[in-house]
């Protein structure tokens, strides 16, 4: 089991849920004000949580679309990397690779965030006698 921590900097924010029941992989960001993308530019959504996880655990998480959004509507979820010790704000950018503008509505799932573990990796130098 994985302790997240969530604090709500705006009254209309909503704590992360799986969508269904425990069998989904992520859990969904919603937004907390209006925002257009525009065509071929990009913006950041702002959910209004401040989130990390207990830094003893080894996890971290990583910022993604739902997948509906990118797949239907042509927008890319700046891949955002959550390390244990952040504990800032949670905003989203995203970019719009169309050439119409798109609305993410308030209260609108538009993210998802996914809890990894953080492997354990050890980086040996090579050098051309190796």
């Amino acid at each position: 089991m994985v302790t997240i921590y969530v604090h709500k900097t705006d009254p209309k924010a909503v704590i992360p849920q799986v969508a269904y029941n425990n069998t989904s992989a992520a859990f969904d960001i919603t937004c907390t004000k209006e925002t257009i993308i525009p065509a071929r530019q990009s913006a950041v959504v702002p959910n209004g949580l401040n989130i990390s996880i207990d830094q003893s655990e080894k996890y971290y998480m990583q910022i993604s679309l739902r997948s509906s959004k990118g797949f239907k509507q042509e927008l890319v979820c700046h891949l955002g990397i959550v390390d244990p010790s952040y504990c800032g704000d949670l905003g989203v950018k995203i970019y719009n690779l169309s050439d119409s503008d798109v609305t993410i509505q308030e209260g609108e799932r538009y993210a998802q965030i996914v809890v990894l573990p953080i492997p354990q990796s050890e980086i040996i130098e090579l050098n051309d006698e190796n």
